[in-house]
């Protein structure tokens, strides 16, 4: 059974905002939400006349409601950007100086295409700093090869902390037998 594994600081800062917008939901009033998601798509739709929009029935009126609506969308968006904290980072290898892990929530399959994020975690820090690589990998699972679209190296573990390098190296390369890679493609190939 693979094991799960999901970064802690970002984790924290998903349920963090999670419970945010939770409070902020409940603050409002599940009738009101509605109202005002209502006057809020109602005021998007408005006619910009003379640099002011024409508020028409419906929509948000007062000063109240159109914060409101600033800190629900607000709220929305930063749930929105959280997401990637919920990945379910799947460990699939393990060698002397790292492990391997894919998210198979992001396997993308394009004819006999395949791409999906991995992380690259390592038992010793490197000379530059660098505790894990986080790819986008794009598998050929008819001609058994393999390029990375993006990397990235992060200060530290799963592709936490500080980001040092950031590149992409789009060439392609023969997936040698028995390495972590060829792992990782025969799971993402598989999909």
């Amino acid at each position: 059974m693979p094991d799960l594994a999901v970064p802690h600081t970002t984790a924290l800062a998903a349920l963090f905002i999670v419970g945010l917008v939770g409070l902020h939901l409940n603050r409002l009033g599940a009738q009101r939400i509605q109202g005002l998601a209502g006057r809020v798509t109602q005021g998007l739709a408005g006619r910009a006349t003379r640099g002011r929009v024409e508020r028409g029935e419906g929509v948000l009126r007062s000063a109240d409601e159109r914060r409101d609506a600033m800190r629900l969308v607000l709220c929305l968006l930063l749930a929105l950007a959280a997401a990637p904290a919920w990945a379910e980072w799947v460990k699939v290898s393990e060698t002397d100086d790292s492990v391997f892990y894919i998210d198979p929530a992001t396997i993308r399959k394009d004819g006999n295409l395949r791409r999906v994020w991995t992380i690259n975690d390592l038992k010793q820090r490197q000379k530059d700093g660098e505790m894990s690589r986080r790819f986008l990998n794009e598998y050929d699972c008819k001609e058994e090869r393999s390029r990375i679209l993006s990397i990235s190296e992060h200060s530290d573990p799963m592709a936490g902390g500080k980001t040092l390098v950031s590149e992409s190296k789009p060439i392609w390369s023969h997936v040698p037998p028995g390495t972590p890679s060829q792992t990782m493609m025969r799971i993402v190939c598989a999909k």
